[in-house]
């Protein structure tokens, strides 16, 4: 069938009024048909090979009656992994079907739409709960000036790290410099002709400003285990 010939004619609940000829960027050109849904009346445009291989049954603005979708059950009673379905709220239109439920977890009321019922683990609350304790812990260590994640000695080097010792860079006046940075404030260590003596520089002042910082973090249960490792996208050329 050429796309002319499709005029005056009925593809699913699709009537061509005309075909028109559209063209592409690349010079191509394709047909357009121009139709309008015998259920509702609505104007729409398709595509000539989408309409004769996937004719629609219904449009978007068609009445629920013609929309034939099998998740279109009635699910009022039912019970999922987290929510209990009280009834319909608005028309059935599928899996974006909203049902006014029941959640488990704190007992309030929420519209979930169909196709989140077995996905969604709360109404939300459960997110609301974890945001506050982040907040709180964030509130806190602004109250404390210093981050855990920061100072524990499993933090993994920066990248533009070039001693291979944190706190320790080349220095201005003699080879090496330490310093140390506690509640935003860095702190200088002075700078050395050794590498090792500007390395010892930056453990001893670790013991004496990190350590009290990490023993208080860990005894009110703040604690991060090893150190944190950005994933490579490149693929390993010996597998």
């Amino acid at each position: 069938m050429t796309p002319q010939e499709s005029v005056g004619k009925t593809f699913g609940c699709m009537y061509v009024d005309r075909v028109d000829l559209e063209r592409l960027s690349n010079g191509h050109t394709r047909s357009v048909c121009s139709c309008h849904c015998i259920h509702c009346g609505t104007s729409h445009r398709y595509h000539f090979s989408s309409l004769l291989r996937n004719p629609p049954n219904f449009c978007k603005n068609c009445p629920s009656e013609f929309r034939k979708y099998p998740s279109n059950d009635d699910l009022s009673g039912n019970d999922f992994p987290s929510f209990r379905v009280i009834r319909r709220e608005g028309p059935a239109i599928g899996l974006k079907t909203l049902w006014l439920c029941t959640c488990k977890v704190c007992g309030r009321e929420c519209l979930i739409q169909q196709r989140y019922l077995k996905v969604y683990k709360s109404c939300g609350c459960l997110m609301k709960d974890a945001q506050k304790a982040g907040q709180d812990f964030c509130r806190e260590l602004a109250q404390r000036g210093t981050s855990y994640a920061a100072i524990r000695p499993q933090r993994a080097l920066n990248r533009n790290n070039q001693s291979g010792v944190r706190g320790v860079c080349k220095g201005t006046n003699r080879a090496w410099r330490a310093y140390i940075s506690i509640r935003r404030t860095s702190i200088s260590l002075g700078e050395y002709d050794r590498f090792e003596d500007a390395v010892r520089a930056r453990k001893e002042a670790e013991a004496k400003y990190f350590k009290p910082e990490i023993d208080t973090f860990e005894a009110d249960g703040y604690r991060l285990k090893g150190p944190y490792q950005k994933k490579s996208r490149k693929k390993d050329p010996n597998p």
